[in-house]
């Protein structure tokens, strides 16, 4: 069997008359040294998948038998991503924090994500007396 046989793969015939094959990020096959390809549809997207098919960081992937991957949010790795509305990493969860084990905003607490970092406050003025 050669690359020829096997999705995943681009085969072009070089000029020594030989054939030449790369992998083809974006065709929802993993192969090669791909991490993972979640199609054209999301690779590079912010869904886990980049745009070179390297796993994106604060994310894990899963591929089934090569084909197409699914990638979640890794909740308590300290980086916001995707659904989650907060990441404090290991301070997720405890008493006056603001963000919820499960990497959402705690009862009376909004939080602010930027590059991936948040910050959870308290909402003064909404009747609920929480925070530190």
């Amino acid at each position: 069997m050669n690359c020829t046989d096997l999705p995943g793969y681009d085969c072009l015939p070089t000029v020594s008359s030989t054939v030449e094959c790369n992998t083809t990020c974006g065709d929802s096959y993993v192969a090669g040294k791909e991490q993972c390809d979640m199609g054209s549809a999301g690779n590079g997207k912010d869904l886990g998948c980049s745009s070179v098919c390297t796993i994106d960081y604060g994310y894990n992937c899963v591929t089934n038998e090569n084909v197409s991957s699914t990638c979640t949010n890794i909740c308590g790795d300290g980086w916001t991503v995707a659904v989650e509305q907060c990441d404090d990493g290991s301070s997720n969860g405890q008493v006056g924090d603001g963000c919820t084990k499960y990497c959402g905003a705690a009862l009376g607490y909004y939080c602010n994500v930027t590059n991936h970092t948040s910050v959870c406050v308290t909402r003064c003025g909404d009747g609920l007396v929480v925070g530190k």
